[in-house]
């Protein structure tokens, strides 16, 4: 278990960032560590009805003392059909080339999300104004190129005509 400590502090940071949601009128529900949940976490809804999830990722506490990593994660679909992997791999490798943050992912599992880990300050609240910014630039990437993934992924779009399409814009 994580140290008590660390643990009341990284939700009070949560629970802030929930705050600094809601003033862009992000829904966000703070998920304590449990038993059932390891770690702490934000669950964010915004109006689009895009989720996304927000918390800290482990890192050895003796080697980095002044920084934590808060990483967003939204999942696109639980589903990359079997038959376009290649493809969606090619097309993920190409659209990470361009997005100026976060990166498309393909899991063991087949579930195609979108992430993005950056360094924060260990013992620091984070700058409303600058995670407000980071959070809009997330969402901007995700929104502005998950659609062609999908429809990779659905056969509606070749990857061929998705290439074209994106090294044109």
């Amino acid at each position: 278990m994580k140290d008590d400590f660390l643990n009341i502090k990284e939700q009070q940071v949560l629970y802030e960032i929930k705050e600094y949601l809601g003033r862009i009128s992000v829904d966000a529900n703070v998920v304590e560590s449990s038993a059932e949940v390891p770690m702490n976490m934000i669950l964010a809804m915004t109006a689009d009805q895009v989720s996304v999830n927000i918390m800290y990722v482990p890192l050895p506490e003796d080697h980095f003392t002044e920084i934590r990593l808060l990483q967003f994660y939204s999942l696109i679909t639980m589903n990359a059909e079997a038959g376009r992997k290649q493809e969606l791999v090619v097309l993920l490798n190409e659209l990470n080339n361009q997005s100026p943050v976060g990166t498309f992912v393909l899991s063991g599992k087949g579930e195609l999300g979108f992430k993005y880990i950056f360094p924060v300050s260990r013992f620091e609240m984070p700058q409303e104004d600058s995670f407000q910014e980071t959070f809009s630039l997330y969402l901007n990437c995700l929104m502005g190129l998950r659609n062609v993934v999908l429809h990779v992924n659905s056969s509606e779009l070749s990857i061929h005509d998705a290439l074209k399409d994106i090294m044109t814009d």
